[in-house]
């Protein structure tokens, strides 16, 4: 089975912080680039055939400024092209103030089952400070217009660590959010990332300091704390959820399973190789579509299995070892075996039920273990 990502690169207003491939909304750029998309997915069909879809992702940019209209193509162009399987999980990325129950009952229609919700906080001077265009209240307001239109599974994306922000403000922005009744909550810290409008804003003092490193980790276990008592389970180390309302898309990414991405600066893993789109929205439009199953890039063998430890390690279950000893025809404790010894011996992962996972300690220091096994690595000449 196949997961699909399809992206969206528009939006009203890019957000100060925010590093991903977006362009300003028109409804001609728009209407250019879904046709674009539906000629790539049926480009797709011809060459590898009908395939089943586990999961769709409609991400962005800002999905749901797409009109009703090209919508409708997107998503018949997609069942054109695979088998949509009965329990695919459909997901749609929504900003608040961008959209009203009237369009949530329309991607009800076609089949979305689970909308993400770029809420980030609920507070409205950290949200005027980080250029996000919404308000407490239209966040409050965009979750009752989807759950209003029959679409339970709905996930808050928040933001912690932000310029200025307190841990009494961070709880604040938790409590208000699960009396929202989310099933999956995702928590992430602020990265400050270069050649943004945020980051120079913070070096020429035009914003209040980041909180400092004890702070933001403990936002991260107050998170924890009050997200689990809520019946949210921490499956990831950013992500919470009720139990089933995991998000499958996620977890084919974190468990290194094939998926296809469609659009610009999407990308792809399949048939072993590696495709990537130009992040240029007017690279992408004048494109040959052929083109892109041909500039495809590997990863060697090396790489590939540090990468499967890598993303295995962000979720609690771990790396499967099952799985991985029968794609690789060794395990991580033959490859890495000081640091597996070390990892145990230290209380930062545990072996149980054929996979090895990261306890909560291990998951506090994640970037320097994984730096350890690199170094490893590198002393053993690549492993």
């Amino acid at each position: 089975m196949l997961s699909l990502y399809v992206h969206i690169p528009f939006c009203r207003r890019k957000c100060a912080y925010c590093d991903f491939a977006s362009y300003p909304y028109s409804s001609a750029a728009m209407e250019a680039y879904v046709q674009k998309l539906c000629r790539e997915i049926a480009d797709y069909r011809e060459r590898a055939g009908l395939q089943a879809l586990n999961t769709v992702y409609i991400g962005g940019g800002t999905p749901s400024l797409v009109p009703e209209r090209l919508l409708e193509n997107l998503f018949e162009q997609i069942r054109d092209a695979f088998d949509v399987l009965e329990d695919c999980e459909i997901t749609l990325e929504a900003n608040p103030g961008t959209f009203a129950r009237r369009e949530a009952e329309g991607w009800r229609r076609l089949g979305v089952n689970r909308v993400s919700l770029g809420v980030q906080a609920l507070d409205d001077e950290l949200l005027q400070r980080i250029g996000r265009i919404h308000t407490e209240g239209q966040a409050e307001a965009a979750v009752r217009n989807v759950q209003d239109a029959g679409i339970r599974n709905v996930n808050l994306d928040l933001i912690y660590g932000l310029p200025g922000q307190t841990l009494p403000a961070w709880e604040d922005t938790l409590r208000k959010a699960l009396e929202l009744g989310p099933t999956h909550v995702s928590a992430y810290q602020l990265i400050n990332e270069e050649n943004t409008r945020f980051r120079y804003q913070l070096l020429e003092g035009k914003l209040p300091a980041l909180p400092d490193e004890d702070t933001a980790l403990a936002m991260e276990e107050r998170a924890a704390d009050l997200l689990e008592a809520s019946g949210l389970r921490r499956y990831e180390v950013s992500n919470y959820a009720l139990p089933g309302f995991e998000c499958r898309h996620n977890i084919t990414y974190w468990q290194c399973l094939p998926y296809l991405g469609i659009g610009c600066a999407a990308h792809s893993d399949l048939f072993g190789r590696r495709y990537g789109h130009t992040p240029s929205l007017s690279g992408y439009l004048e494109e040959e579509i052929p083109a892109r199953l041909e500039e495809a890039y590997g990863t060697d063998r090396q790489e590939r299995m540090f990468e499967r430890v890598m993303l295995g390690f962000r979720m609690t279950r771990g790396v499967d070892l099952g799985r991985f000893r029968r794609d690789f025809g060794t395990g991580p404790e033959a490859l890495w075996p000081e640091s597996y010894a070390y990892f145990e011996r230290e209380g930062y992962a545990r072996t149980d039920a054929d996979h090895w996972a990261l306890t909560d300690a291990g998951m506090r220091i994640m970037n320097t273990l994984l730096v350890r096994l690199l170094s490893e690595a590198e002393r053993k000449g690549g492993g």
